[in-house]
Formats: structure tokens, C-alpha cells, sequence
């Protein structure tokens, strides 16, 4: 359809060799991908450590807000095939610098509505530049598209700005830090107080330390360049979710931990392309699994929680092994053989659940698998 719809976009098909039940194991593991604790409960984890029964409360990972997203709602975010529209499409755009179509004036469409619309004057030289230039003087000494470049700064500032952006960081005062490099969340400092701490280092390859608006603009571009683009991670879905070895291994060298970061920024790079530029020879690079699901990854859309665990489980006349625990979901029971039927009982932790597979079983000679279903109030199952 998007052939059809855009016959001069091309098309290639990434092969990562990866099972898709693997990759979203991996991207599940608490703190990998985060999702705001104001979202619907049903995209939020309940995983062992992300969130406690007790007290009914997520573990927060990052600041004050952000907690541990849902397996089902990383799935959906993954599922290339949920994107393949003329607005999505572009978190799989080939992020490398191509002055054929990537203009100044594209630039300014990012940064039309920011603090980047217009001028700046650095602190410590003096100098005044432009935001559009700036962007485009790091794309050529970084080999970084433009767009993603202004974007990118568009989405971890605001239109407004941050203070980071805005050089006021207490203790900070005029360390900049763009593209939020190094800026997470400690016990004892902010994520922009890390961020500025990093600007504050020296390494003249990044153009550090960043005392100026151009200096972290354009050294932060070199270090996406060469941190991401160039180990094969050059498009906003490879940057969010590490699917390709780039030296540096598997599910690990991840931008973000927004899981919906990437089609954040898909949507402010479509916005900001003229009809000239989405005319051209665009090139996007989609992620291909073995063994994925025959339809497509759903999005969690219900406001019910996502309790899918039992209060108890027990089989009448013996006992189970292991012990009975609600992150377990494999137990073993014995019964003599001229035992013909046993009933399973269990009970759902959720008050909302139901729970199917349960009551009365017939046995035959030999091993017998009960399979006992907990559906949340969500409708996501555990089995």
C-alpha cells in the first residue's frame, strides 16, 4: 500500500536473525523500556520487582514519573507491521546525512514553534548563530540527518526548552546538554544534573566540555554519529530498541527508555517535511523477526489493571511442586494410579480476574497437563 501511495520511497527489509519471543523477553527485563505512572494500568508491568502487591504501587525507575511498561504493550511498540502507515513510517527512516533533500529550511519547520526558532549568542564566546545553521553544521561534521538532529532536541527539550538546554542548571549555570547524553536520574542527582555534569567533562572529540549552545548541539550530533549511525543503529526504531550488533552486543546501547519515544519523533519528523521533500527518494529500513506472531501485536487499550496472577493454586488429594508462588507458572503433582480424577482449585489475586481450567479434571494412566488460565480485568492472560 505505501508503494502504491509513495512509488519513488524505497524500501529495505532488515534481517535480524532474532526470535521475536526472545526480543521481547529481553526488552521486558524492569527498566528497559518505561512508560509515565499516569497511563492506563494495563500498560504497565506488574513483573516481579516492577510492581509490589502489597502496597498496590509501580517501583519508579527514572525520576518520579516513569515506570516499568507491560510486556504486551512493548510488543505492540516493536511490531514493525503496526507502523507502516505515511506518518510512522518515519521511525524507520534511514538517519544518515543526505544534503539532496535535508535543507535548512526543512530544519526550521522542526523548529518553527520552540525556543530553536530563532537565534542564540553563545555565553562564553560571544559568538550568535542561528539554531537552523547550528543543525546543519552538525550534520555535516556528524554524518546525522538534520531532521533527526532537530527533532531529536525538539523531543528531549520541549518547545520550550529545558534547563539543560537553557544553560541554568543550579550548580550548572551555562553547561549545555541538547540531546540529554548521559542524563538519567541517580539517588543523589537529577537526570539534568547529570546531564550537565557530562557536559562539564573534557573530551575534544565530542567537543566537550559544553559551554556553549553550538558546542553541545554539534559535538552531541558527533557523538549520536558515531555512538549509533555508524554501528548500524540509523534509524529512530534501532535507536529505541538495540537490534543489530554494532560491536557493542544485543538489547543493551538503547537511546531512550520511552517505548513510544521513536513514534514521538516519527511524527514531528513527517510534520516537518515539505510535499517537495516527501516527494523524494526516501529511504526506510524495516526490522524483520523469525517466528512473529500470524496478526498483529495489539495495543493495550483497556483502563483495568493488568493483575493476571493467582492468589492460590492446589490440586485436591496431593500436593504441588514447587511450592505455590504467584510468579510461578509450572507445577508438578502425583497421584496413584487408580486415582481417576482430582479437582484444581484457584483463585485469582485480582478481584476483577477470572480464572479458567479450574475444577473438575478426569486422569488418564500416564503424565496429564492441566493448563489453568488467569485472565486480568485488561484481558491479558497468564496460563
Amino acid at each position: 500500500q505505501l508503494h502504491k501511495q509513495c512509488p519513488q520511497w524505497k524500501f529495505e527489509a532488515v534481517d535480524t536473525g532474532l526470535d521475536w519471543g526472545t526480543v521481547i523477553t529481553k526488552e521486558s527485563v524492569n527498566g528497559v523500556n518505561l512508560v509515565p505512572k499516569s497511563v492506563d494500568d494495563a500498560r504497565k508491568s506488574t513483573a516481579a520487582g516492577a510492581y509490589d502487591w502489597n502496597t498496590n504501587t509501580w517501583t519508579i525507575y527514572d525520576g518520579s514519573n516513569w515506570v516499568a511498561a507491560n510486556s504486551g504493550y512493548i510488543a505492540y511498540y516493536m511490531d514493525p507491521r503496526n507502523f507502516l502507515n505515511d506518518t510512522y513510517i518515519f521511525m524507520f527512516e534511514n538517519q544518515s546525512y543526505d544534503p539532496s533533500y535535508q535543507t535548512e529550511s526543512g530544519v526550521k519547520t522542526i523548529l518553527a514553534d520552540t525556543f530553536m526558532s530563532g537565534s542564540y549568542t553563545c555565553p562564553d564566546t560571544k559568538k550568535k548563530y542561528t539554531y537552523s545553521q547550528t543543525f546543519m553544521d552538525a550534520a555535516k561534521k556528524s554524518g546525522v540527518s538534520p531532521y533527526h538532529l532537530a527533532s531529536r532536541c525538539r523531543n528531549e527539550q520541549g518547545v520550550n526548552g529545558a534547563p539543560q538546554s537553557l544553560g541554568t542548571v543550579k550548580g550548572y549555570e551555562n553547561y549545555f546538554n541538547f540531546f540529554d547524553i548521559q542524563a538519567y536520574a541517580t539517588s543523589t542527582m537529577t537526570a539534568a544534573e547529570m546531564g550537565c555534569k557530562y557536559a562539564k567533562t573534557t573530551n575534544p572529540t565530542y567537543l566537550l566540555p559544553w559551554t556553549n549552545q553550538y558546542k553541545s548541539i554539534v559535538g552531541g550530533s558527533i557523538f549520536l554519529g558515531t555512538g549509533y549511525i555508524t554501528k548500524g543503529q540509523d534509524t529512530l526504531y534501532l535507536q529505541k530498541f538495540d537490534m543489530v550488533d554494532g560491536g557493542n552486543g544485543l538489547y543493551y546501547h538503547q537511546y531512550m527508555t520511552c517505548v513510544f519515544g521513536q513514534a514521538n519523533e516519527a511524527i514531528s519528523l513527517k510534520n516537518a517535511y515539505s510535499q517537495d521533500i516527501l516527494n523524494s527518494a526516501m529511504e526506510f529500513k524495516i526490522p524483520v523477526y523469525n517466528n512473529m506472531p500470524d496478526k498483529l501485536c495489539p495495543k493495550p487499550t483497556s483502563s483495568g489493571d493488568n493483575n493476571n496472577y493467582l492468589k492460590s493454586l492446589s490440586v485436591s488429594g496431593t500436593s504441588i511442586s514447587p511450592k505455590f508462588d504467584k510468579f510461578t507458572a509450572s507445577y508438578t503433582a502425583k497421584v496413584n494410579a487408580e486415582v481417576s480424577s482430582v479437582t484444581v482449585n484457584a483463585n485469582p489475586l485480582g478481584k476483577s480476574a477470572k480464572v479458567s481450567g479450574k475444577g473438575k479434571v478426569s486422569l488418564k494412566t500416564g503424565e496429564n497437563t492441566v493448563k489453568v488460565t488467569c485472565t486480568a480485568a485488561s484481558g491479558v492472560k497468564r496460563t
